[in-house]
C-alpha cells in the first residue's frame, strides 16, 4: 500500500512544473533546463527576454547568473520528464 500526505503530493506536483509559467514539465516544448545553480525551470521561461538579456540568464529564485557563451546549452533535467 503506497500513501502520501497531501504536503508530498504539493511537493511532488511543485517539482513537475516550471515556477515561473505553472506549465507541466514535457519533452517537447516545457523542458526542464537546470541553470549554474541547480534550479530548474522550461526551456520558454528561460529563453524569455526577461530571464535572458545579453547571453546571461539571471536565476528567478536565487539571482546568480549563469552565462550562455559560444555553443553552450543548459542541461535537460531529464529525471523529472522521465
Amino acid at each position: 500500500d503506497i500513501s502520501i500526505s497531501a504536503d508530498g503530493l504539493n511537493d511532488l506536483t511543485d517539482q513537475c512544473c516550471c515556477s515561473i509559467c505553472s506549465e507541466t514539465f514535457d519533452s517537447i516544448k516545457f523542458i526542464p533546463q537546470v541553470l549554474d545553480c541547480g534550479h530548474t525551470f522550461c526551456a520558454v521561461c528561460i529563453h524569455n527576454e526577461n530571464v535572458c538579456f545579453n547571453l546571461r540568464i539571471q536565476c528567478p529564485n536565487c539571482s546568480i547568473v549563469s552565462r550562455m557563451c559560444g555553443d553552450r546549452v543548459l542541461p535537460k533535467h531529464f529525471v523529472i520528464i522521465s
